[in-house]
This record gives structure tokens, C-alpha cells and sequence, in this order.
């Protein structure tokens, strides 16, 4: 992370875009300015536009890919390196894209928390099976996006004069947080199970990412969609024993959730707690999400520690991107060198003309004082 000097965190909503610029600081990021734009309004260039300073002042240039265009899967993988967990996730892409793998781009990212299995006190568990302990495995997200509405978002970003390095999906840093706080997750032995709501806009309808949780382990990541009229309630309620049923189908749910947590902001809360108290019938614990700017700051520091894995770009892009840069960098050398040449051709013919008129003047004046030398020369 000390190799970067700054990071700029783009998000472009369906009223304003927004452009959080930070300073890498003490091993981390510090909020430099926070910067609301118009819908169709180009950002401020000196802070995402790269220079000859960014040469020796690299700067990271993040946008967040909005939540619509994006699937996710959750995996349990044996625990090593990035580069071979990125190779165990590639033999099973397959298996995991609702789409074809030649028209997809995808990633991956690690959680840091991974608990006890579901299974692990029964006997004949599948890591019994296959000889790997529960400690010995990770907890992947893979991230999948349709390539052609990635290179539609990426245009987007071109025409405000943004060249990203690397798209992230800010729900990750969210559901991080929720997993590393000290009250994110109950205890166990209080409930087994529990699910995560977490409301957000898909194509500007209201919609909710779900994250079951089981033993301290993401078992699922599901989408839900509040109606818009009706009996919501019930909607949702048929929407979730859906989830639950193909938990149990799957073998990731083997309990009903015992507890259920909203993390929203007050003004999204109340409308959704009351739907979700009266469809489940259960209460419903409110937790306030992360604010925009430290949301913003975590994606900071977990796309800088990434560096250039994985960066959910097709690969053209950041190829363009760079022959771009090198070339304005080219244009921009050869420009200042003309008219550092411009300036010295006309200092040198402004020199010329000053001693031009210097040696014109000592001419008159050697003209003007021949006759007296020539007497001085006969006496």
C-alpha cells in the first residue's frame, strides 16, 4: 500500500455521482475531498486524470460496480495462496456462471472469517470425507459480471474522464465489516444461523442482498425484490422460504435462521422493518450500515493491498489504458519541448536584435568621432 500516493473511489448513482479522493497516510487512507457531481457532468481531472507525476506519485483510480450487473457466489475452498485459490475457483467457473465463461469477467475475494462447518460435529461431514479439517478451509466470493455490460460501465467512466484501474463491489467491504466487528455476528451458541438484509437499488427498483451466515460462516448470497404494491409482506416472506428451501436442498441451511438483521439507515429501515417483522412474524435486529466515505476508504485499502490481481477489467482495457497514458505522456514531452524550442528561437533572435542595435549604435558612434581621430592621428 505505501507504493500508492493517493486513491480516488467513484460511484455513479442514479441522482449524482460521487468521487471520494483519499491520501494514502500512516499505512492507510485519509478522506482529501469528498466530490458530488451532476448525472452528466465530467470529474475534476487534476484528481483522477494521470500526469508525469503520477510516475513517481502512482495514483489508484477505483469505481464501484453497481450492484445489478453483478452475481455472486460463495464457495468453501482449502485455504492457500490467492494465485492458487484463483485456479481452484477457474476449474469450477463452469459450474458457478449463470453464463458462459467467454462472455463473463469474474474475481474473487477471500473473507477474512471463516467458522465452524455446519456439519462438523456429525459424523461423516465432507471434510471428514475428504481428509480436510475445518480449519484448514477458506470462505471465497466470486464475483461474475456479464463482460459486455462491464465494457457499457467502463464507456460510462471514459465519457466523465474517468480511467478506472479496477472495478470493486462495495457490498464486500460491507459484509466484512458486519463479519470482523466484535457485535456483527451473534454467538453460536445463540443462534446457529442467521441471515443478513442488507437493502439497495437493483435497476431502480427496491431490492435487498441477503447473507446467510451459519457457525460464523457465509453459507449464501441471495437477491430479493420488494414489491412495489401488494401484500409486500407476504412477497417477501414467499421470497425467503424459497432461499431457505434451497438452502436445505443444497446443504448449506440446516436450520431455520435464529436470528434476522437489517443493516440499513433510518430512512430505509423503518419501511423495511416493518415488512420483514409482519411477513416473518420474528423481531428484527436494526444495525446502521458503514457511512459512504468509510465504505469508501475500505474499498481503498482492499483494492490497494490487491495491487493488479484479479481487477474484474477485461484485459484490453487496462492494456488501452496504459498505451493511452504513455502516449499522452509522449504528446504532452513533445509539446513541452517545441515550446521550450519556440521560446529559445525567440530569445536567440530577440539576443540577435538587441546586439544588432547595440552594434549599429557604436558604428554611429565611431562614424561620429572619425574626423576628430583622424586630426588627432596628423598633429
Amino acid at each position: 500500500m505505501a507504493r500508492w500516493h493517493s486513491c480516488n473511489i467513484v460511484q455513479l448513482a442514479p441522482d449524482a455521482n460521487r468521487l471520494w479522493h483519499f491520501d494514502a497516510k500512516g499505512g492507510g487512507f485519509a478522506l482529501n475531498r469528498d466530490h458530488r457531481a451532476a448525472i452528466d457532468e465530467t470529474l475534476p481531472s487534476r484528481l483522477v486524470a494521470k500526469s508525469w507525476s503520477s510516475l513517481w506519485q502512482p495514483r489508484l483510480n477505483v469505481a464501484w460496480l453497481p450492484p445489478e450487473n453483478v452475481f455472486l457466489r460463495v464457495i468453501e475452498l482449502p485455504r492457500s495462496t490467492f494465485d492458487e485459490t484463483f485456479a481452484m475457483v477457474e476449474l469450477q467457473l463452469e459450474k458457478l456462471s449463470p453464463m458462459p465463461v467467454t462472455q463473463i469477467v469474474w474475481t474473487i475475494h477471500i473473507l477474512s472469517r471463516h467458522g465452524k462447518s455446519p456439519r462438523r460435529d456429525e459424523a461423516g461431514t465432507e471434510a471428514a470425507a475428504e481428509g480436510t479439517k475445518t480449519e484448514d478451509l477458506q470462505t471465497v466470493v466470486v464475483v461474475i459480471a456479464e463482460r459486455s455490460v462491464v465494457e457499457e460501465f467502463l464507456g460510462k467512466l471514459e465519457g466523465r474522464g474517468y480511467l478506472a484501474d479496477r472495478l470493486e463491489m462495495p457490498m464486500l467491504d460491507q459484509l466484512e465489516a458486519n463479519a470482523t466487528t466484535e457485535d456483527g455476528l451473534s454467538r453460536e451458541s445463540e443462534a446457529a444461523v442467521e441471515a443478513w438484509i442488507y437493502p439497495l437499488a437493483l435497476a431502480g427498483q427496491s431490492a435487498a442482498l441477503v447473507a446467510w451466515w451459519s457457525n460464523g460462516t457465509l453459507r449464501n448470497l441471495s437477491f430479493i425484490a420488494m414489491p412495489p404494491g401488494g401484500d409486500r409482506s407476504k412477497a417477501l416472506k414467499a421470497q425467503l422460504a424459497q432461499l431457505t428451501w434451497a438452502g436445505e436442498l443444497e446443504g448449506w441451511l440446516t436450520a431455520p435462521p435464529g436470528r434476522w438483521h437489517l443493516v440499513s439507515d433510518p430512512v430505509n429501515a423503518a419501511d423495511w422493518e416493518n415488512v420483514l417483522r409482519e411477513g416473518l412474524g420474528e423481531p428484527v435486529q436494526v444495525v446502521l450500515p458503514l457511512p459512504p466515505a468509510e465504505l469508501a476508504a475500505h474499498t481503498a485499502r482492499r483494492a490497494a493491498a490487491a495491487g493488479s490481481r484479479a481487477p474484474l477489467l477485461p484485459v484490453e482495457f487496462p492494456t488501452r489504458y496504459r498505451q493511452q497514458f504513455v502516449d499522452r505522456l509522449w504528446l504532452h514531452g513533445l509539446a513541452t519541448t517545441g515550446v521550450l524550442y519556440a521560446i529559445g528561437v525567440v530569445i536567440y533572435f530577440c539576443a540577435v536584435g538587441l546586439l544588432t542595435l547595440q552594434t549599429q549604435n557604436v558604428e554611429k558612434q565611431v562614424a561620429g568621432i572619425s574626423g576628430s581621430y583622424t586630426n588627432a592621428q596628423q598633429l
